[in-house]
């Protein structure tokens, strides 16, 4: 009898520590989930490039580094190591990124200085580096037509009133120091469809097909001693505004 009652005691601990583990469990895992929800994803390096001036810029050295938000903490002390490279102009947070808007200087080489800021009590750095623009494609063919010289101020190009579809091999080439790594066709914002285009094979540029916001035929290219990438966009739409360079980051 003394040792039935022995069993049941000794069950009814054993069910007391499971209930306890699987509480504690419970309450450790949100806490947890919580932990890695807040990570901040920021890259160790941003490149940024001083253009020719540019009829749409209203500040061609405005620009912007956007990352997550973690846990809905405020990002402050944002502060350059080097005001001579670029400077402050404002932190603020945006739905579910953070933005801190800085103002690149008008350098005539490369140069580089530290963004350092907090987050939570928590200090962050990465690094900002700052050069004139060079165009990296040696050659951006649709067909027999080469919009290379378009890029040669600004990696944005916009073609509006277009009524032609140009069809015809796509054939990209990168300059030395560069290589290409895609192609792709951006229908824009209001589709969100993108489609990856094989160099030198047929692709077809039909205005009425591109959102007049956003659409593009574009080559990325990749530093080869970098972590440096250059997107070219080549807008080619129907709308009836002003084309020309553009620059919109």
């Amino acid at each position: 009898m003394n040792k039935i009652n022995t069993t049941k005691k000794y069950i009814k601990i054993m069910f007391s520590v499971i209930i306890s583990f699987i509480l504690a469990l419970t309450a450790i895992i949100p806490e947890y989930q919580i932990q890695a929800k807040e990570k901040v994803k920021l890259e160790k390096e941003y490149f940024f490039y001083v253009y020719p001036k540019l009829p749409s810029s209203s500040n061609d050295r405005d620009r912007t580094i956007e990352f997550n938000n973690a846990g809905n903490k405020s990002v402050t002390a944002a502060e350059s190591s080097d005001e001579e490279v670029f400077t402050i102009d404002e932190e603020q947070t945006i739905g579910s990124t953070y933005h801190i808007s800085i103002e690149i200087a008008k350098v005539k080489k490369e140069s580089e200085a530290e963004l350092s800021f907090t987050i939570g009590g928590k200090e962050y750095t990465t690094r900002i580096i700052v050069k004139p623009y060079v165009n990296p494609c040696k050659t951006f063919k649709v067909g027999n037509r080469d919009f290379k010289s378009k890029f040669d101020k600004t990696y944005q190009y916009n073609l509006t009133r277009q009524k032609k579809v140009i069809s015809g091999k796509a054939v990209i080439k990168a300059k030395k120091g560069w290589k290409l790594k895609r192609i792709e066709l951006n229908e824009g914002f209001s589709s969100g469809k993108i489609v990856k285009i094989k160099n030198g094979k047929n692709v077809v540029l039909n205005p009425a097909a591109f959102d007049n916001v956003g659409g593009s035929f574009r080559a990325i290219f990749k530093n080869k001693k970098s972590t440096e990438e250059i997107w070219l966009d080549l807008w080619y739409n129907n709308s009836k505004e002003k084309g020309g360079n553009q620059r919109y980051d």
